[in-house]
């Protein structure tokens, strides 16, 4: 006769996760350049000269490579008495020097007057490395506390981690900038950048 069957291993599966902020030390400047005017081939015109002053000045804080098109479009536009095309060119420049990024903007602005637009700013650690590995080990440890307690709570402890996967619901990096407008002169206040990590670790358990 066969002898009884050993019980089933038991596990529990618990979600952790985890934050590590850091200081950004760049800019990502979100811009478009645009041009009206009483023509598509005039508004385009006016559009492609602003765009190249623009590109012009980007040149001097940053390299070619992160500075790039993101769209060009041209529409119709008219007001109570006047009609006609607007021409608009967005596009992406990363300021490796955060604390320059208010010098960018203000020389942009006066290469193209009237005719730039800033959508928005971001500010951003540029190697996430460290960060990433640091929210991952607080990820790891809020998923064995938890474990801890719901072991607890049935009357068993953990012995040890069998299945780890990285990945769930928590944000990935984030930004949470600050900015402000000085009396004459553009500047930033950073804040700082989040990485978050989220890790789904099953462990297993025996009785206390």
């Amino acid at each position: 006769m066969p002898g009884p069957a050993e019980p089933l291993p038991t596990t529990v599966t618990t979600v952790g996760q985890g934050e590590a902020a850091g200081a950004p030390d760049a800019m990502r400047l979100h811009l478009a350049v645009r041009h009206r005017a009483g023509s598509i081939t005039e508004s385009l015109a006016g559009c492609a000269s602003a765009f190249e002053a623009v590109v012009e000045v980007a040149r001097r804080f940053a390299d070619d490579e992160v500075i790039s098109s993101r769209g060009l479009t041209v529409g119709e536009w008219r007001d109570a008495d006047q009609h006609g095309y607007e021409a608009q060119h967005s596009l992406e420049v990363v300021c490796p020097d955060l604390h320059r990024s208010g010098e960018l903007i203000d020389a942009l602005a006066e290469a193209a007057p009237r005719r730039l637009r800033v959508d928005y700013v971001e500010p951003f650690v540029t190697v996430t490395t460290q960060m990433a590995a640091l929210a991952r080990e607080r990820a790891f440890a809020d998923a064995r506390a938890k474990a801890d307690q719901l072991a607890g709570l049935a009357g068993q402890r953990v012995e040890g981690a069998v299945a780890v996967v990285e990945g769930g619901s928590a944000p990935g990096p984030r930004a949470q900038p600050a900015a402000r407008m000085a009396a004459m002169d553009t500047s930033f206040q950073a804040g700082t950048a989040t990485v978050a990590s989220t890790v789904t670790v099953t462990w297993r358990t025996s009785a206390l």
